[in-house]
């Protein structure tokens, strides 16, 4: 089982406030409690402006590398904004919620071929509607557990905790 720590978002109020006075101690301490809880990803999750969401995901992202050696789990629902904060990760970890809505696949996955970094693809079309597994946008492979590639899969056919189960077994 993958425990993702999903308390760094924006959309939670607390965690609202912490980013619009740019707390660095309670986001830094999250970060803490949720490793000491067993989370295997840190996910971040900005919920700003989208002018502001680039520099507050790099932000945040600093943030928890600097207080934990957890992974960080990048997570927006604009494939362009992690495309642009990518970069400033200090090591690999996962990109979260990658769907076949818009342009995400085509932006992300050949952003992480040939590195370390994961993704939890979601079966999700352009409509919102659950696709079918196998391969909803044409990147979903079986790695057999090599990074750079999709692993496991989040859908209406998905077994396992959490509704994560691998694609294509």
């Amino acid at each position: 089982m993958i425990i993702i720590g999903e308390k760094i978002n924006g959309t939670i109020p607390s965690v609202k406030k912490a980013i619009a006075e740019r707390d660095e101690a309670f986001i830094h301490d999250l970060a803490v409690r949720q490793t000491e809880a067993g989370a295997d990803f840190i996910d971040v999750v900005a919920s700003t402006a989208p002018e502001k969401e680039v520099e507050t995901l790099i932000w945040l992202m600093e943030i928890v590398e600097n207080a934990v050696d957890t992974p960080l789990s990048i997570d927006s629902p604009n494939a362009r904004a992690i495309e642009q904060v990518f970069k400033h990760a200090r090591r690999p970890g996962l990109i979260n919620s990658v769907s076949a809505e818009g342009d995400k696949c085509e932006v992300i996955y050949p952003l992480i071929q040939g590195t370390k970094w994961q993704v939890v693809a979601l079966t999700n079309d352009n409509r919102g509607d659950s696709l079918r597994c196998p391969n909803p946008c044409g990147y979903h492979t079986d790695s057999g557990g090599k990074s750079g590639e999709a692993r496991y899969c989040a859908g209406q056919n998905s077994r396992g905790p959490a509704g994560y189960g691998p694609l294509h077994r």
